[in-house]
């Protein structure tokens, strides 16, 4: 067991995906994880409902091979495939369920003027996005900062929403609703940034190339809570983290307001890039200038659990987008669980999410404003929920999501954290060219851990075990 005083070897600062994905690659050297919230897990929040989920924050998953598939695998978790249609759309107050996007000029209900919009920009983003495919695969001697830095500027001049100017407000509509999936605004994100979106989600039409995690995302932080047992410590926001010759402080307060120290080999910062570069002392300025510019945008979800229901119109539906209502996107979460007996009449779990500067106007609101709001147009949406609303859950997210943006670099940063004997290293989605996902976080935390070269491989591991080791080295 550590004493009071001893420096342990590595502290984690944030129990989000970079953070636990950091923890998970330091194997059995004595570790410690801050999170300033009082749970693990991040924006991978849900509350367990008797056989179903309410999701509350992030939840659609790259599969494959990905990242964080591998990691959920590797935490105990499984994976299930996403069935239902993903492309559905709520438009001129009728629910529009195709197979395809391609079909929306042909079946709403538009002036001929909007329907031409439609499909000329639909045409140019398809092949823009084709485009956008072959210019992102990495180049033979390319480094993986070269790759980063030349996506970067793969079309970075211009804004999604100049390349529409022109075209119908309503048609607008659809393709700016959809651009807040990444909690950006279309007048800011840059066209090779809401390209990558766009590829993203047409990617996973009709396939299982995106997974829910079953039992609800916020499973993630509850294994790595029992994992850590008191290696982590939730309540704790740090404010300061300072290098002191052989070893680095990091200082934080407790829900208390008690001002706490931890002296440690090394330290990983999985925090929002403008937290961080508030967080690390005597960061060089560049670095804390390219910290400082990451562009995040706000998002606010309402998880709903409605009371058990006979079989839906709507049961075969993931994803909704929803121009011009009081929220950007509805999400189908018992969708992927409807094949077990009996759910078809039990209760659905519903998620309304909004993103991009409208979610920064309902950060103020009270909850249970947007309590009503939401209802209020999810009833519209789906009539069958009237007066079989259970429960409704909203969580507000300040730093949603980053994205891509004009004259973005993270250069600087990169080559900072790679320097020679690191003992401070940063990680976050933030570092991904095109838009922060969770598998870009997942990667970035199990990369700072590459950069921690020598003094973290070179400490004496801690005894296996995902007990208590101690966590009485504040001072």
């Amino acid at each position: 067991m550590s004493q009071a005083g001893s420096v342990v070897d590595v502290v984690v600062v944030g129990g989000g995906p970079s953070g636990l994905a950091a923890a998970s690659a330091l194997g059995n050297l004595d570790i410690v994880v801050l999170e300033a919230e009082d749970r693990l897990g991040g924006q991978l929040h849900s509350l367990a409902r008797n056989d179903v989920w309410v999701n509350l924050g992030a939840h659609l998953l790259t599969g494959g091979q990905s990242a964080i598939k591998k990691l959920m695998a590797d935490s105990g978790l499984d994976v299930i495939p996403i069935p239902g249609v993903k492309t559905a759309l709520w438009f001129d107050k009728r629910l529009h369920v195709q197979g395809r996007v391609e079909s929306y000029p042909f079946v709403l209900r538009l002036s001929w003027r909007e329907r031409f919009d439609l499909m000329r920009f639909g045409l140019k983003l398809r092949l823009g996005v084709e485009w956008w495919r072959r210019q992102s695969r990495r180049l033979a001697g390319e480094s993986s900062t070269m790759h980063a830095d030349r996506l970067r500027r793969l079309w970075s001049g211009r804004t999604f929403s100049h390349i529409m100017k022109g075209i119908a407000p309503r048609v607008a509509s659809i393709f700016e609703t959809a651009a807040r999936r990444s909690a950006g605004e279309a007048s800011r994100i840059t066209v090779g940034g809401a390209m990558a979106l766009f590829g993203a989600l047409w990617v996973s039409e009709g396939s299982t190339s995106v997974v829910n995690v079953a039992g609800g995302s916020g499973r993630f932080g509850e294994v790595w809570a029992q994992r850590l047992g008191d290696r982590a410590i939730t309540g704790a926001k740090v404010t300061s983290v300072k290098e002191l010759g052989q070893h680095v402080e990091v200082t934080y307060r407790t829900g208390e307001g008690v001002e706490k120290t931890l002296q440690a080999r090394n330290v990983v910062v999985a925090l929002p890039a403008p937290v961080a570069a508030r967080v690390v002392v005597d960061l060089p300025d560049d670095v804390r200038d390219e910290l400082a510019s990451v562009a995040y945008g706000a998002f606010v979800s309402m998880g709903v659990l409605t009371k058990p229901l006979p079989p839906m119109p709507w049961d075969d539906i993931y994803a909704i987008a929803t121009p011009d209502s009081a929220f950007d996107m509805l999400f189908h979460h018992t969708n992927p669980v409807m094949d077990r007996p009996g759910s078809d009449h039990g209760p659905r779990s519903l998620m309304c999410y909004v993103g991009g500067d409208r979610a920064e106007e309902f950060l103020d609101l009270d909850d249970s404003e947007i309590r009503r709001r939401f209802l209020s147009q999810l009833v519209e949406i789906l009539p069958q929920t009237a007066d079989a609303i259970d429960e409704a859950v909203v969580t507000k997210w300040a730093y949603g999501n980053c994205y891509p943006v004009n004259g973005a670099s993270m250069a600087g940063t990169e080559l900072w954290n790679q320097r020679e004997n690191a003992r401070v290293v940063l990680a976050g989605a933030y570092f991904a060219p095109l838009g922060g996902t969770l598998d870009a976080a997942v990667r970035s935390g199990l990369d700072s851990v590459k950069c921690l070269r020598g003094p973290v491989y070179n400490a004496s591991p801690t005894r296996s075990g995902t007990g208590s080791s101690g966590r009485d080295k504040e001072r």
